[in-house]
């Protein structure tokens, strides 16, 4: 049978070592250090609440093409000014954002 003293040092470390688990972690639960909005994991074909933001990444809007470095890239206004300072060309509408294949 272990000593005394020795089981004593064994349950003192023991207890440090999960006290300094919760220290760092903050909590003896495991989850989401962060908070959540509101439609976390909501699939954006619910019926709940739909986003009236113009600026939603759902629904972008005011799409462009430019030719950039041989390739079409449909962005959204803010990036077709910056590819257009830099010498792209303008193509026009498009509806599907990022890489659309090479420039005609």
């Amino acid at each position: 049978m272990p000593h005394p003293t020795f089981r004593f040092q064994f349950f003192l470390a023991f207890a440090i070592l999960v006290a300094l688990s919760i220290a760092f972690t903050g909590s003896t639960k495991a989850g989401p250090k962060c908070p959540l909005p509101d439609n976390y994991l909501v699939s954006s074909t619910s019926t709940s609440s739909t986003s009236t933001d113009p600026n939603s990444p759902e629904k972008p809007k005011n799409l462009q093409a430019v030719c950039h470095n041989g390739k079409i890239l449909c962005l959204p206004p803010e990036a077709v000014k910056a590819h257009m300072q830099h010498g792209d060309a303008l193509l026009g509408p498009c509806t599907k954002e990022g890489n659309n294949g090479p420039c005609p």
